[in-house]
């Protein structure tokens, strides 16, 4: 498989066969409804109530820092199935032109027009995207060094990057803003898009029944290229805080599904008779953030790190089995995971022990260690790893950070701390390495540790002419960072959703992180047959 110069619709059709040859990261059991048709003709229920637990900040798609409700007024220049395959939506075809991966391409569909009237054309696709750009974001940083965005005719846009960047196709989906194209009336008012949608997705927005805070409600988009995709006449997301409440809604039927349920907190009896999905969503590690100097210079000592955490604990105790055990840098599922590391960093007390005493630590050192309530609630998972630290002779000095992000970034930067605690969302290795990782500036290198070997498989990776080179660049990437003990991967945290067995899930296999609800082809969508 190759990077495509250019994919057609035809060709991404066949990726659809074979979605049930990709690697599960996500899984849904069981599907009661699913040999049933929903409830009229026209392949349509009249109403699908999600509960969800947390207000959301925007209805802006590129303000949103997560995309899963925006979606259903916004579709994106690219979609990305449950299986992890990219098919057409607002672009047809889609590709690199020439070698070096700095200048990427796509055709626009004919005929998809924007909710308050504009049509989707080269020109009004350029303005969404410079708008994006040109607005302060969550996003900004995962979409690549962009030089300039242009129509080159009616219905092609070309983007063009100041350095090679491969992930121009994952860029462009529904899961990082970009892609979520506005029309030009919306462009022109963007407050406005707080109360009136303007994309070209399956549903609008309805004002008049959205609450905020409390409530966000969307109808059906009659115009929308591809009504037979369209499954529900209207939506309704209701913001559910407590998952008690969630799931109470859910077994009363006022809700079709109740998002991120910890199954560990109502137990298993709780959800009989009921489906799961559940996506494992957050990759968790302890990451090191100065190598230069002291204990953590030593390969050694940071692979007894690794050592002296059991994370079949962690995963057992601490998270009730609501988690997977992480050994490498690549969450299983997404490109870079590398089969043959699974098992590379087993629980061996004796082993780290061992590695400190030959590291000239043999009584051991003190780690001061950072951790925040963003990611780690009360600081207990930290708390956790002081102690499992401490069994191999690691004193660990724990700082729980209060506070916002900001905060959480200036003690990250300051130079008190040897290593942090993080939660990051389960990405491709690229997009985590060059986002978070090892690229000296980002989130948790802010001190500029610098990896040569590593650095150059990441420009490596960046202009791979061909799918399969880019992929095996990133599994040497990941067993890199594993053979140096780069950081502490721990686990890979799951969200779980429980669904009414009403609902009839897609047949296919889930890869990515966060399940789509909504989708171009009526055979990858959620139905409900009552």
């Amino acid at each position: 498989m190759s990077y495509p110069r250019r994919i057609s619709a035809i060709a991404a059709a066949a990726a659809i066969a074979l979605s049930a040859l990709s690697l599960a990261a996500c899984t849904a059991d069981p599907s009661p409804g699913e040999e049933t048709d929903p409830t009229d003709a026209a392949g349509r229920s009249p109403m699908l109530t999600v509960g969800s637990q947390y207000p959301v900040m925007s209805l802006n798609p590129v303000l949103t820092p997560v995309s899963n409700v925006v979606t259903f007024a916004y579709d994106p220049v690219i979609f990305k199935a449950n299986d992890g395959s990219y098919l057409p939506d607002l672009a047809t075809e889609w590709g690199y032109v020439g070698d070096g991966n700095t200048v990427f391409e796509f055709t626009l569909r004919d005929g998809v027009t924007f909710q308050q009237g504009g049509e989707l054309d080269a020109d009004a696709a350029v303005a969404s995207l410079e708008y994006f750009l040109a607005t302060p974001n969550s996003n900004g940083r995962s979409v690549g060094a962009i030089d300039s965005v242009e129509a080159v005719d009616e219905r092609t846009v070309r983007i063009t990057y100041a350095a090679p960047f491969p992930n121009a196709v994952e860029s462009l989906t529904q899961f990082y803003g970009m892609g979520l194209l506005i029309g030009p009336d919306g462009l022109a008012d963007p407050d406005g898009l707080e109360a009136e949608s303007d994309g070209a997705g399956q549903y609008a927005l309805n004002p008049d029944e959205t609450v905020s805070g409390s409530t966000v409600a969307f109808t059906a988009n009659e115009d929308y290229f591809a009504p037979d995709a369209i499954r529900f006449d209207e939506v309704t997301i209701s913001i559910l805080t407590d998952a008690n409440a969630r799931l109470s809604a859910l077994k009363s039927g006022q809700i079709d599904i109740a998002q991120q349920i910890p199954v560990a907190q109502v137990g298993q009896s709780a959800l009989e008779g009921l489906q799961t999905l559940t996506g494992y969503t957050n990759w968790k590690s302890i990451q090191f953030l100065d190598t230069s100097s002291g204990p953590l210079a030593s390969a050694d000592v940071r692979r007894a790190i690794n050592l002296a955490i059991d994370r079949e604990t962690l995963v057992s105790a601490f998270y009730s089995g609501q988690a997977k055990v992480q050994e490498q840098t690549t969450p299983e599922g997404q490109v870079g995971f590398d089969e043959s590391l699974v098992g590379s960093t087993p629980f061996d007390l004796d082993e780290a022990k061992s590695l400190l005493a030959s590291a000239g630590y043999a009584d051991g050192f003190e780690l001061d260690l950072l951790t925040s309530t963003i990611s780690d609630q009360g600081g207990l998972l930290g708390q956790v790893l002081v102690d499992q630290l401490a069994a191999a002779g690691i004193t660990v000095n724990l700082t729980v950070a209060n506070g916002t992000f900001e905060e959480l970034m200036g003690a990250l930067s300051g130079g008190e701390h040897d290593a942090v605690v993080y939660g990051l969302f389960a990405n491709d290795l690229y997009t985590m390495v060059t986002q978070s990782i090892v690229t000296p500036g980002t989130l948790l290198n802010p001190n500029g540790a610098a990896d040569t070997t590593a650095e150059g498989l990441i420009a490596d990776a960046a202009q791979a002419a061909d799918a399969d080179v880019f992929a095996q660049t990133l599994r040497d990437l990941n067993a890199h960072l594993n053979d140096v003990s780069f950081g502490v991967p721990l686990v890979t945290e799951s969200s779980t959703d429980i669904v009414s067995d009403a609902i009839v899930l897609p047949s296919t296999s889930y890869t990515i992180p966060q399940p789509n609800v909504v989708a171009p082809d009526p055979a990858l969508a959620i139905s409900k047959t009552s």
